[in-house]
């Protein structure tokens, strides 16, 4: 059938303007070739238009990638590993010459760079490698996925100045409450306070949940007191309990028992890091070798930011432990034990990974991991530390504040440097 067309349009035209005509598109050097009407003529122009076509194609396509060799992937992977697994036992020699305030911006500043450097990790790295748009050409997929980043944060320092605002309104509403408190006529034996909360009852019983403390109004630590049943007696909490997290994943959010025997304790605790933690410390490794299986700085970047992640939370954990009764070798035992399962997650991350088939599926769950560690567990912590700050004043709040943003900004763009500048970068 298009045969015939092609001889129903040939129709008294020569050659050369039939294939002219097909060809309008092509630029003026090839239509000058194509007016060679010898069979030889468009035999060479159908070649060069062909193998034109096909070098378009090869340049649309991502080009060939060269996986790293075994030697590289597994020397560098499990140095890397290696480093992870033992950042709590580095973290105590290191954290011992350090001042508890020292300590405290330490930890503040670290938790920022793991938050910082897992979601731009997930996003710039894992998420754009399982859905196949990293070339190495075209880096438009980059900006669209910082502008995502920086969604994340601008919310969450919004965020962060509303709670400061409200917190200091509030603050000043029971200083004012308290010195009116001071100058009030109590000789009728019935005092009633218009505010928020009810101070004093109409019979004169003070109500112990409502009536704000010294404390309170200096800015030091809140307590909460919770009325017990039958008793007008009540339970005092630490602002701590406010915000503690429930998540299974985020092993550093143990909760103990303390009215246990002592060996009833460890032992429950021990076995809560051993299992939680062990999880954790697999699915990183996974994550790892996927990662090194696809290329050295890919491997790198992931390190990085499971380390970022990993030291303040592997510090939480021994603590707990010390704090639970074990001694310091028994705590460091409990911890390096949970590590192993670190290394047998990147045995299995680097033969997965080997699989073109896998890795892009191993990518895409590593990637929602680190998102959800990032946003359900460390924010969140980040933001009971900024709470913390606010109690004791306004400036802790904003030393808080910009030790955070220092955080978040070296490890945002640690790992935007990786995932643009990073094919720059030649190894030996």
């Amino acid at each position: 059938m298009q045969n015939r067309d092609y001889q129903a349009k040939g129709v008294g035209k020569s050659t050369s303007k039939v294939v002219m005509e097909e060809f309008e598109w092509l630029p003026s050097t090839s239509t000058f070739q194509a007016t060679n009407s010898t069979p030889k003529g468009i035999s060479e122009f159908c070649t060069n238009w062909i193998k034109t076509v096909k070098s378009t194609v090869v340049v649309s396509n991502r080009p060939p990638h060269m996986r790293p060799s075994n030697f590289i992937i597994w020397t560098v992977g499990l140095t890397c590993v290696t480093i992870i697994s033992l950042c709590a036992a580095v973290g105590i020699v290191f954290v011992k010459k350090l001042s508890k305030r020292a300590y405290n911006h330490f930890i503040t500043v670290l938790v920022a760079v793991g938050v910082g450097s897992l979601i731009t990790s997930s996003t710039l790295h894992l998420l754009p490698q399982s859905l196949g748009v990293v070339d190495g050409k075209n880096y438009d997929f980059i900006v669209v996925m910082m502008f995502c980043v920086f969604g994340i944060y601008i919310f969450f320092f919004c965020d962060k100045f509303i709670k400061i605002t409200l917190e200091s309104k509030k603050m000043n509403e029971v200083e004012m409450l308290s010195n009116a408190g001071t100058h009030m006529n109590t000789e009728a034996g019935v005092v009633s306070i218009r505010s928020t909360d009810a101070l004093i009852t109409e019979s004169g019983n003070l109500k112990l949940d409502a009536i704000p403390t010294s404390e309170q109004i200096k800015g030091h630590k809140k307590r909460s007191l919770k009325k017990q049943s039958g008793e007008g007696s009540s339970t005092i909490r630490s602002s701590l309990d406010m915000s503690k997290q429930a998540h299974g994943i985020c092993v550093h959010d143990h909760e103990i028992t303390f009215n246990q025997k002592k060996d009833s304790a460890v032992k429950t605790v021990a076995w809560m890091i051993i299992f939680g933690d062990g999880l954790h410390n697999f699915i990183d490794g996974v994550s790892i070798g996927a990662a090194f299986s696809e290329s050295l700085l890919s491997g790198l970047s992931v390190s990085v930011s499971v380390f970022a992640e990993e030291f303040p939370h592997e510090l939480g954990d021994v603590a707990i432990l010390l704090n639970a009764g074990m001694n310091q070798k028994q705590a460091l035992f409990y911890n390096l034990l949970s590590t192993i399962t670190c290394f047998v997650g990147f045995i299995v991350g680097v033969i997965l990974g080997s699989v073109e088939s896998f890795l892009r599926y191993i990518f895409g769950f590593s990637g929602g991991m680190f998102l959800y560690i990032a946003l359900s567990c460390m924010m969140p912590e980040m933001k009971s530390t900024m709470e913390e700050a606010l109690e004791n004043g306004y400036l802790d709040a904003f030393l808080v504040l910009s030790l955070q943003t220092t955080g978040l900004a070296l490890g945002t763009f640690s790992m935007f440097f990786f995932a643009r500048y990073g094919d720059l970068i030649k190894f030996a």
